[in-house]
């Protein structure tokens, strides 16, 4: 069920970039993605984080080669498990 809600939402939202690539990069509850850019990661970050926000769904468990990805995404509180962003 949680697969259809995230699948309804992104086909909803098609317009924003993240939806394509979450779409392309979903397995089960877990999304698995690939940038070359740092500034399309950090974009793709911020803008994923917000879609998945506008559905009550809580991206989290940010992990990356990026310092600064990962600077971020402790500011946030949403490198670690269970805290809301």
């Amino acid at each position: 069920m949680l697969s259809v809600t995230i699948l309804k939402h992104l086909e909803i939202n098609k317009h924003v970039p993240a939806a394509k690539v979450i779409e392309k990069d979903i397995y089960v509850d877990n999304i698995l993605s690939s940038f070359e850019k740092e500034s399309d990661l950090l974009t793709y970050f911020t803008e994923s984080r917000r879609l998945m926000s506008s559905a009550c769904m809580n991206l989290r468990s940010w992990t990356s080669n990026s310092e600064t990805l990962r600077s971020r995404a402790k500011k946030r509180e949403c490198a670690r498990y269970g805290r809301s962003c």
